[in-house]
């Protein structure tokens, strides 16, 4: 594997001389060949990151591109073992919000509060979700009868009446789970929601939605909805799903969106129409449970994830920087804070030399 290549793929499992699959495993696989100094050579590049002028981590999610994920882990660790990750997460929602003058588009787009959150809730929000979801989405993968509701789908002549009955069924079975979730969320978390709701309210007073669609576009959007389309990825279920099952979970995280979006479906879909009623009816339902989420006024920074000697981060950060060292110079031209973090790169780069060169010893 060359270096920093990523590789996540399922392998089936197979006795030797036999054609039929036992089990399938899943190898998640990365290969990172880094130096990694002593913690305090990286004391500047830590003060840095952890700064309340945001524009240093801004400028590596802007030359990032390809390595966002990478760069988020990488922070979100950092962020947490400083007890940081609170205000920073913060700060940058609050930045995005200021600068957005759409509501339709708030957290639409990929900005460094979007990446922090994304990393932020698959760190530390797993549990949370298998425990919302993994029973209901097992009794999906059990169905024997069909959910469908497109009729293009289906023989002509299909009575829809049983398969939206099932549908609700199943749509149901998943709103309990999530709405006496509550007390189960990460406490980081609903502080975040509580503070994101706070902040957009103030930006959007008129609008009667906002609070719950801004904490519902990433509780939902980024984590329930992905998870309920792609049960497999999030470790919710031990092998894939059959075809049928994989339709009505897309069907389901489409419906589930809609309502934690607070919108009906419209002409664009129509097959998904019949679910309206069904939206209009647990809408107050998904009010109250996105206001009592983010009904918390405080948060212990302690114990968010457990936290080694950040160097390994530092030294991903590191990493990054002389991967993207040209894309950060032309930055450094308007950005004083991005000159100093230059600085330290050189630094450390001498560093790296230096190091190489003691435990190499004498040609």
């Amino acid at each position: 594997m060359p270096n920093g290549q990523d590789d996540d793929k399922w392998h089936h499992l197979m006795t030797k001389g036999s054609r039929t699959a036992q089990g399938s495993l899943r190898l998640v696989a990365n290969f990172k060949h880094e130096m990694i100094f002593p913690i305090e050579e990286y004391t500047s590049l830590k003060e840095l990151l952890l700064s309340d002028n945001l524009t240093v981590i801004e400028a590596l999610a802007t030359v990032c591109k390809d390595h966002h994920a990478e760069l988020a882990c990488a922070l979100i660790q950092i962020f947490c073992h400083y007890n940081r990750v609170l205000p920073i997460v913060n700060a940058c929602l609050a930045k995005s919000i200021k600068k957005e003058e759409n509501v339709a588009t708030l957290f639409r787009a990929s900005t460094l509060a979007t990446m922090l959150m994304d990393q932020l809730m698959k760190l530390t929000a797993m549990d949370y979700l298998h425990s919302v979801l993994r029973e209901p989405i097992q009794r999906i993968a059990d169905l024997r009868d069909s959910c469908e509701l497109d009729p293009s789908k289906l023989p002509r002549g299909t009575d829809l009446t049983p398969h939206l009955h099932l549908m609700e069924v199943q749509l149901q079975n998943i709103l309990v789970s999530i709405f006496t979730s509550v007390d189960s969320c990460p406490l980081h978390l609903r502080y975040i929601f509580h503070c994101l709701q706070d902040r957009v309210v103030q930006k959007w007073p008129t609008d009667g939605t906002v609070r719950t669609r801004a904490v519902s576009g990433f509780l939902f959007l980024r984590l329930i909805c992905p998870a309920l389309i792609n049960p497999l990825h999030f470790n919710l279920l031990s092998c894939n799903p059959s075809e049928a099952s994989q339709r009505t979970l897309k069907l389901v995280a489409k419906a589930v969106q809609n309502l934690a979006n607070l919108v009906e479906f419209k002409s664009k879909e129509p097959f998904m129409t019949s679910l309206n009623p069904f939206i209009t009816r647990h809408r107050a339902d998904m009010i109250k449970f996105i206001d009592n989420l983010s009904n918390v006024s405080s948060s212990e920074e302690q114990g968010i994830l457990p936290s080694p000697e950040p160097a390994r981060d530092l030294a991903a950060i590191h990493h990054l920087c002389s991967t993207y060292y040209k894309n950060l110079e032309k930055l450094a031209e308007k950005q004083p804070e991005v000159r100093n973090l230059m600085g330290l790169i050189q630094s450390l780069r001498t560093a790296e030399i230096r190091y190489l060169a003691k435990y190499r010893g004498p040609e």
